[in-house]
């Protein structure tokens, strides 16, 4: 499995990066010659700026304090979630234990640990979540509060002094990712700081701090994410160095660390966010991770004088493109792969805003997504997936999704995104959550629109196209895109989405013959139904879902054989995965035709119980046929 790895991996590098790979582990084994050798010298304290003053170093963010309070109790406990596991602080040990299958992780130099799909101890990514020490923020935050203060103080010393302890450099699996030493270097400097004035051990806390902030970016400036892996760690690397950089200009290397991490967190950045706002990942938890993480810094910069335009103007573009995507309680739609994972907190607010009201569709054309809203009470929100598979050249984050659909409703979701579930865990599930009978559009004989290497790496991608028309017909808004995933099968998936003027809609989807298609082949449409769902005439094709808020969908299709999937272990299909870690049983609907193609679908949906009258159908039928003229 290991060897098939490198060779797919092999296949992406060019010479450049071959190179720096092999001096890369060559590295590796004198770091770990280096490490046996390592002698951490106690700096005094008191000689750094950032761990000297009493008063706040860092600028004031945005919180949730309600939110966090709410998990008051378990934060006193030393509870914190680990990616759906439960997972709770009480000695050393703890930072090695894997929250998903109670095993320990060795304690050994990092680069001797077999962490990929097929270890022996679990999801590491599950067993980092924790060592993040993003829990710290959240402690920090309710030593703000007179009755919890005492408490959370306690908490947050004993846990930093213990992981500071317990995860000496470079021992233990905490080290592996040079990401995960960026994010904690981050948030250990935020949660520090808040909670400086009330520190019953300062001078321990602060000797802590620096020789992890020391120890971390020492490493990551050796294991930066390039070439071929630059993407969301790259800017979570650089962010680490930057505040290393910048908030310990006593340290050694400090100057080395900004000067390194700034400008290429200002590349990066400027390369995986796109001018209309959204991420070259094609992954929504992701963009809203990078996007606190550019947020925090350009904060950073600002708040000392060194303000960085490009990094600001990214912020900005971002945070006006998730505003059209968050509901109400600020939640995303689960597009492409989603660990739950964040910045700084999961309470953090500075990037979080609400888009204006608005009727009508928006599309963002270089990401590839449209958005239609409204203005009724409903809340509505029905997003078009019409972009790439994701960050080229692995693609790794990227799910098989094109040209799908999520509907939601009074801030539920009805029509959904299976999620993510696991990334290192059981392949067979990875591969299905990922791939296209996952999402709600159309597959040609199960086969996914890309070709799936492995749990991150895509290749064969396909190409979409959004066509040029006009926005609305007859007072209709209309869109009509394609995907190449297919043409290699002799096919090409067409997906026309009318939405009228009543909040309904109707989704045809044609597979259009390129040339010959061979005889066995065929189609399946699928909807993956979230709420509670009701067959009112399985074999017609007519289904109906609702939930407790008074949200409803109704569902009418019609071009295929009906079969209503929930749960299938087997196949796998039928499943929902709210949060990473957690799979869930849902009923997917699946229409499917064998034969003759040309082929096509239509799906009506409504707002409502009730299904489309016959005389609706005219009328989007109607439109339809002006819109067959541009294929």
């Amino acid at each position: 499995m290991k060897l098939t790895w490198y060779i797919k991996r092999l296949k992406v590098m060019g010479l450049r990066e071959t190179v720096h790979r092999v001096y890369e582990q060559l590295s590796l084994q004198w770091l770990r010659i280096q490490q046996s050798r390592r002698k951490f010298v106690e700096p005094d304290p008191s000689s750094f700026s950032f761990c000297a003053g009493s008063q706040a170093q860092l600028p004031t963010l945005q919180w949730d304090r309600h939110a966090n309070r709410e998990k008051a109790s378990s934060l006193l406990a030393g509870q914190w979630s680990a990616l759906g596991f439960g997972w709770q602080w009480q000695s050393a040990g703890d930072w090695r234990r894997a929250p998903d299958t109670g095993s320990l992780w060795p304690d050994v130099f990092f680069g001797a640990i077999p962490y990929r799909q097929g270890n022996p101890y679990g999801d590491i990514r599950v067993a980092w979540e924790p060592s993040r020490l993003q829990q710290l923020v959240s402690l920090a935050l309710l030593a703000q509060d007179d009755a919890s203060r005492e408490t959370a103080v306690r908490c947050f010393e004993q846990q930093l002094l213990s992981w500071v302890k317990s995860n000496p450099p470079y021992l233990g699996i905490h080290y592996v990712s040079a990401m995960e030493c960026g994010l904690r270097l981050i948030a250990v400097c935020h949660a520090t700081d808040m909670i400086r004035p009330y520190l019953q051990n300062s001078e321990r806390v602060w000797s802590a701090v620096l020789q992890l902030v020391e120890g971390h970016a020492d490493l990551i400036i050796k294991r930066l994410s390039l070439y071929s892996s630059a993407g969301n760690h790259t800017l979570a690397e650089t962010a680490g160095l930057i505040y290393a950089g910048v908030l310990f200009p006593e340290l050694n290397n400090a100057a080395k660390w900004k000067r390194v991490g700034l400008p290429l967190f200002e590349r990066e950045a400027d390369r995986q966010f796109n001018q209309d706002g959204g991420g070259i990942e094609q992954a929504f938890g992701y963009h809203l991770f990078v996007t606190d993480l550019a947020n925090i810094v350009s904060a950073l910069l600002a708040s000392k004088g060194q303000p960085s335009a490009t990094v600001q103007r990214i912020v900005d573009q971002a945070c006006e493109f998730l505003s059209e995507l968050f509901n109400s309680e600020f939640e995303l739609p689960n597009v492409g792969d989603n660990d739950g994972g964040y910045a700084l907190s999961p309470y953090l607010l500075s990037s979080k805003q609400l888009a204006k009201p608005r009727d009508g569709i928006r599309t963002f054309p270089d990401s590839g997504y449209s958005v239609f809203r409204d203005t009724s009470e409903t809340g509505r929100m029905i997003l078009f997936d019409h972009g790439p598979l994701g960050m080229a050249p692995s693609y790794g984050h990227g799910h098989s999704d094109c040209l799908s659909i999520i509907w939601r409703e009074k801030n539920e979701t009805l029509l959904l995104d299976a999620g993510t579930y696991t990334y290192t865990g059981d392949q067979r599930w990875r591969q299905y959550f990922r791939g296209v009978s996952a999402h709600n559009t159309v597959a040609v004989n199960h086969r996914h629109q890309a070709r799936h290497e492995s749990a991150f790496m895509w290749s064969a991608p396909y190409t979409p196209c959004l066509l040029d028309l006009p926005s609305r017909i007859d007072g209709y808004d209309v869109l009509l895109a394609y995907h190449t995933g297919y043409e290699d099968q002799g096919l090409r998936h067409y997906r026309c989405v009318i939405i009228g003027p009543e909040g309904d809609a109707l989704v045809w989807d044609q597979l259009a013959a390129l040339g010959p298609v061979g005889s066995e082949t065929y189609a399946s449409l699928f909807w993956h139904v979230g709420g509670q769902f009701l067959s009112e005439n399985e074999d017609g094709g007519v289904f109906s879902t609702s939930t407790t808020s008074g949200a409803a969908l109704n569902i009418d299709i019609t071009g295929g054989d009906i079969t209503v999937h929930y749960g299938d272990e087997d196949v796998p299909i039928g499943w929902h995965s709210p949060t990473y870690g957690e799979k869930l049983p849902i009923y997917t609907v699946e229409a499917r035709h064998s034969g003759i193609f040309p082929h096509e679908f239509y799906t009506y949906i409504s707002p409502a119980s009730a299904t489309i009258s016959d005389h609706k159908k005219d009328q989007f039928e109607t439109v339809l046929e002006k819109l067959r003229s541009y294929i």
